[in-house]
């Protein structure tokens, strides 16, 4: 979070390690790697999506590309605009491809930065001053919330740090589950315990209406602490989180 700007609206990515563990798979096939996302669930980092998906081109031809093999990946967190990747990277192999001859992507030993439009990637690379985004205590604190719940992809939406009744952060995870296959992660940061308790009717209304067709939750499935309202459920599929992105529902109810 350190790396993306501190103003970013949303934060979405997976750690690729705890997700090809749970069955994601992004070295094989195109067809594997499509069918395994919707399986699991799991975010494709920005390279893959970008150039992979968009591109329909093979492993190989995607590292070619891109100077970046799919199993270096660790993690990846993006906002809109920007991604960051961790891992373990060839910075030669990286700074010579064709990506990154665009002007969009630079890379260290352990972190590859990806860009949009004019926007440098090289700022990405290093944690920014006062934090950047990880310096908003709320959005970290949903992030650690659906982690600590086991979510291998996370999508958060950032709201007013100055909200007094509405969500000042709020995201959704997309984990195992215990008695079905995938599990949907449920954390909304509030001003205060009052603000938490008062808002969980709109969280139902809220979650409902973007995850429609994979899972339902209602107030009974929510706990509230101190300020965080969590909630993990057991799903009959998938959660999809990359469609909730698309389609830019926003998890907190606008002003």
């Amino acid at each position: 979070m350190g790396h993306l700007p501190a103003d970013s609206r949303v934060a979405y990515g997976t750690d690729l390690i705890q997700a090809r563990d749970a069955g994601y798979t992004d070295d094989g096939a195109l067809e594997e790697l499509g069918d395994s996302q919707a399986a699991t669930g799991a975010i494709p980092d920005a390279l893959t999506a970008q150039f992979r998906y968009a591109q329909l081109l093979s492993a190989d031809r995607f590292t070619a590309k891109t100077g970046v093999k799919p199993d270096q990946i660790d993690c990846s967190l993006s906002n809109v605009g920007s991604s960051v990747l961790s891992g373990s990277f060839d910075v030669a192999e990286v700074e010579g491809s064709s990506v990154a001859d665009s002007g969009n992507l630079a890379a260290t030993d352990e972190v590859v930065a990806l860009t949009q439009g004019n926007h440098d990637p090289k700022a990405l690379l290093e944690v920014r001053k006062n934090e950047g985004l990880a310096g908003n205590d709320d959005a970290k604190a949903v992030l650690e919330s659906l982690r600590d719940a086991k979510s291998y992809s996370v999508l958060i939406d950032v709201g007013n740090p100055k909200a007094e009744k509405r969500a000042r952060a709020a995201g959704l995870g997309v984990a195992e589950g215990k008695d079905q296959d995938r599990a949907l992660v449920v954390a909304w940061q509030f001003a205060d315990g009052d603000a938490a308790k008062a808002g969980r009717s709109a969280m139902v209304d809220r979650i409902n209406a973007v995850v429609k067709g994979t899972t339902s939750i209602s107030a009974d499935d929510l706990v509230v602490d101190g300020s965080m309202v969590t909630a993990t459920l057991d799903s009959r599929k998938a959660p999809d989180l990359q469609r909730i992105l698309s389609q830019s529902s926003s998890l907190i109810d606008a002003d």
